[in-house]
């Protein structure tokens, strides 16, 4: 990942920095033979600042995307104005709002995330190899399930207090309140504080007064998490529902990211 940060007003002069910057990483990895796994896979301009450009300055910018993208580099805007973005769009810069992400933070979210899926792809094929290595990755996630923190927080004194400058607060109800629903891949992790979650492999259907509530598979209180598939990147594997009134705190996909990045 390459994050450029552009700042005023761009003309061409002030382009052709940018560019050479950027060509030198080109000119590297050719050059070295750099393998096709470890080249640049995305570049983020971080337009936080940028109060504009002028049109040969958005030809230089219109090259650049065109050579990455030639490259196989996916090219992405963070803090763009909408103003700046409708001119971009004029000017064939910016294709679709896919590309457009409202701060640096929501955009390396995003590319954490693709990484994260490419990486859960990569686990599948080589799981298919060998029973072993199905074997092992259970284990992992068996560790990572008793200690999501484990990539977190690198000591034990980093443990005290760091954890609750980065979760919010959520108020439960009983039966009423639904934490997860399978197959989600974007619902937080979640920690009991107070009251009770069930975990049901189903639920009655809202409004239906045949149906009744299941066995849970188990009961979660004070101190369990709820979703840790979460920290993979999997999908919940079922109907997570508040059983007690109560308060649990949860993590989002964005604070998460934020806790790992600045290893409080």
């Amino acid at each position: 990942i390459m994050i450029v940060h552009l700042k005023g007003y761009v003309f061409f002069s002030s382009c052709v920095s940018i560019v050479r910057q950027i060509e030198h990483k080109f000119q590297h990895e050719d050059k070295h033979e750099v393998e096709s796994f470890r080249r640049l896979k995305f570049l983020v301009f971080d337009a936080k600042s940028l109060d504009g450009m002028d049109a040969s300055g958005a030809m230089s910018m219109l090259k650049l995307s065109r050579k990455a993208n030639q490259r196989g580099i996916l090219v992405f805007w963070s803090g763009l104005k909408d103003d700046l973005a409708e001119e971009m769009k004029y000017r064939h810069i910016l294709k679709d709002e896919g590309q457009r992400f409202e701060d640096l933070h929501s955009a390396m979210t995003h590319l954490e995330k693709r990484i994260l899926q490419y990486k859960a792809q990569q686990q599948r094929e080589w799981m298919n190899l060998h029973p072993a290595f199905v074997r092992d990755r259970k284990l992992m996630e068996q560790r990572i399930n008793f200690e999501p923190f484990r990539e977190v927080f690198l000591s034990d004194g980093a443990r005290l207090g760091c954890p609750w400058r980065y979760c919010s607060r959520l108020s439960i109800k009983s039966f009423k309140t639904m934490l997860c629903v399978p197959g989600d891949l974007h619902r937080p992790l979640y920690l009991v504080h107070t009251g009770a979650v069930a975990v049901l492999d189903a639920v009655p259907e809202e409004g239906s007064k045949d149906q009744k509530w299941q066995r849970p598979r188990f009961v979660l209180r004070q101190g369990w998490f709820v979703n840790a598939n979460s920290l993979v990147g999997a999908p919940s594997d079922g109907y997570a529902v508040a059983v007690e009134d109560g308060e649990v705190l949860f993590w989002t996909e964005e604070q998460w990211w934020h806790m790992a990045n600045e290893h409080p």
